[in-house]
């Protein structure tokens, strides 16, 4: 009986931490960094990542952005938006075009405080 319980928090565990996991990727704030997906970007007919650092100190953002490129065979492909962002200061990190593409994403990927 000890095996089954032991088995059974163990999977119970093993679900909630992937859970966890999943969740974070799906933020759209982490540790005072904010970003999102703006539709029609300031009536400029084009879908953009903005982004902004809510803390008190400078901190170098990378985040990831698809389609960030395309292939040599057309394929949409990832690409990174590396960015030193000051406090309280929005940022357009990138621009679709509205229309090019239903499946637009702006994910922060990695943070660290900005050393001069």
């Amino acid at each position: 009986m000890k095996r089954v319980v032991k088995a059974l928090l163990s999977a119970t565990l093993l679900i909630a931490g992937a859970g966890i996991g999943r969740s974070f990727a799906d933020e759209r704030e982490v540790n005072n960094i904010w970003w999102n997906l703006d539709n029609d970007y300031n009536d400029t007919h084009q879908t953009a990542c903005v982004a902004e650092n809510y803390n008190d100190y400078t901190v170098d953002a990378v985040f990831e952005v698809y389609p960030g490129t395309f292939d040599f065979e057309g394929n949409p492909v990832p690409s990174a938006a590396v960015l030193t962002m000051r406090p309280y200061v929005t940022y357009k990190l990138f621009g679709w075009p509205d229309g090019s593409s239903a499946d637009h994403r702006c994910v922060l990927r990695s943070y660290t405080v900005h050393v001069p």
